[in-house]
């Protein structure tokens, strides 16, 4: 909750999908400002927080311009929020037309938005590993009764391979295949190229990639689609080296890389 106005984040109750739904919101977002230095307290202590909100609540509705979205916890409030990476959701709120590959798609949140936006002008391939996540990105696909979908419950790689997938510290559904301790599962994982042959996907128009850390490797098994020199790939990169390899790899097909925020960037073709 660092940083948060307390009064701003209780008010997102008001986003509520059912009179419920606002209810529960109003009631966790109260619970989660009282116990969050319990919280905050534990993990330092012992690595885990001792009270988990989203058990007793068992999710709720949110609904905004995008959507509706199931949502479990705070960081799905946030995530799925209209003020969330709102510096870059001008580049998917022109798009309503093509094929659209959101890599890393979490709860959906860019993929329902972009669905809702093109309903029968485009195709959408809804890629994401963790399974729980894909449970609620299943959810969620099915609430807004959207058709052009095809969801994967798989990793992105520069192969296919069998990945294990380490959970984030503190946020256990953040999780990448880059991390290298800690609790982890298997999950299987394919390239981009292949995914695309085996839907009978030509070409894309537009990628989002956010994979904490591993989207070099996953430019790595798009060789077939970059050589075309069309899909404008709209991405994540942590640090400056995680940048070079990105910038490094893209350019090896001819495109540039345009800064959008702090995290994202954009690769073009030239």
């Amino acid at each position: 909750m660092t940083g948060k106005n307390p009064i701003t984040f209780i008010t997102r109750f008001r986003s509520g999908y059912t009179p419920m739904d606002r209810i529960k919101i109003f009631l966790y977002s109260v619970l989660y400002i009282l116990f969050y230095p319990i919280n905050v307290l534990s993990f330092a202590l012992i690595k885990r927080n001792l009270i988990h909100l989203k058990k007793i609540f068992n999710g709720f509705g949110v609904v905004n311009s995008d959507g509706v979205y199931v949502c479990r916890d705070n960081v799905d409030l946030d995530i799925v929020s209209e003020n969330f990476e709102r510096d870059i959701r001008k580049y998917f709120k022109n798009f309503n037309r093509g094929t659209f590959v959101d890599i890393g798609a979490n709860i959906g949140k860019y993929t329902v938005m972009i669905s809702n936006q093109m309903k029968d002008n485009g195709r959408i391939i809804s890629i994401e590993p963790h399974p729980d996540n894909f449970k609620i990105l299943e959810k969620n696909i099915e609430i807004n009764e959207l058709k052009n979908i095809t969801p994967l419950n798989l990793a992105c790689w520069n192969k296919k391979d069998s990945l294990k997938l380490f959970n984030h510290e503190n946020q256990p559904l953040l999780a990448s295949v880059t991390k290298s301790s800690g609790d982890f599962m298997e999950v299987a994982a394919n390239s981009v190229d292949n995914i695309l042959e085996e839907f009978g996907v030509d070409d894309v128009d537009m990628i989002k990639l956010d994979v904490e850390g591993a989207e070099a490797k996953v430019l790595e098994g798009m060789d077939k689609l970059l050589r075309k020199g069309r899909v404008k790939i709209i991405f994540e990169a942590w640090d400056d080296e995680h940048l070079s390899d990105c910038r490094k790899l893209l350019g090896g097909y001819n495109y540039k890389v345009e800064h959008l925020n702090k995290m994202y960037w954009m690769g073009l073709p030239k």
